[in-house]
């Protein structure tokens, strides 16, 4: 009896239209997917622009590291009062260009991924490369490199699906207790690794100056023998 009543009205079957239409726009949109390649289609600035977007919380398990601009948006999520927190790869601290000490001079908590530790022994690296904004999941192949974004062939998907978020909320947890919440000492490794390169130098020098003299004396030896041979001819 109610909806004859709308259907002969048609003010009302407009705004029941109208509503229905919402309804399903806003169903729709709590499980928006988002699909991203690269070098396509920028990804880092989707990146950017979903860190600058979030209002109370990123988590992210990234392998590398090295993007200055996504380190700096994250930095000013940071200052503006969100939940920032990283979990990452030993092996990103140590290179050379990696963005994280960075993070952690912000105040940012570091969380760094230990192989040796009991619970994780058969676990060589962390490799992920998923976040974690507010409620929605970024996730796929994509490092936080310029490389990544430009040169190499990534993927990422987006997702607000509540099962997702939960199911990658409680696996940031539990990957936290297979890291260490430190920094690594990036000046000292950097003073040993400069210590080592210049032990390796010394010994390449050493083993190019032994092979020259070898070659030398070889050469020498056949002038000699090259000038015996003239001299016995006159």
């Amino acid at each position: 009896m109610i909806f004859n009543n709308i259907f002969k009205n048609k003010n009302y079957l407009i705004l029941f239209l109208f509503f229905n239409i919402v309804i399903t726009l806003n169903i729709f949109s709590m499980t928006q997917t988002q699909v991203w390649f690269s070098p396509k289609d920028n990804i880092s600035g989707k990146l950017i622009e979903k860190i600058k977007n979030s209002k109370t919380r990123i988590y992210a398990a990234i392998f590398m590291f090295t993007d200055k601009k996504i380190a700096q948006a994250l930095i000013d999520a940071k200052n503006n009062g969100l939940d920032v927190q990283v979990v990452t790869d030993k092996s990103c601290l140590e290179y050379e260009y990696g963005k994280v000490d960075d993070l952690k001079s912000a105040g940012i908590d570091i969380f760094v991924y230990k192989k040796n530790l009991k619970k994780n022994k058969y676990n060589e690296i962390m490799h992920n490369k998923y976040a974690i904004f507010d409620n929605s999941v970024w996730t796929g192949s994509f490092n936080w490199t310029v490389q990544a974004d430009v040169k190499n062939y990534e993927n990422v998907i987006c997702l607000t699906d509540e099962f997702a978020l939960k199911k990658y909320l409680k696996e940031f947890e539990e990957l936290k207790l297979c890291c260490n919440k430190q920094l690594y000492n990036k000046s000292k490794n950097n003073k040993k690794l400069k210590e080592n390169n210049n032990s390796n130098n010394k010994q390449k020098k050493d083993i190019t100056e032994s092979y020259l003299k070898a070659k030398i004396n070889i050469y020498q030896k056949k002038l000699v023998d090259f000038l015996k041979d003239i001299r016995d001819l006159f």
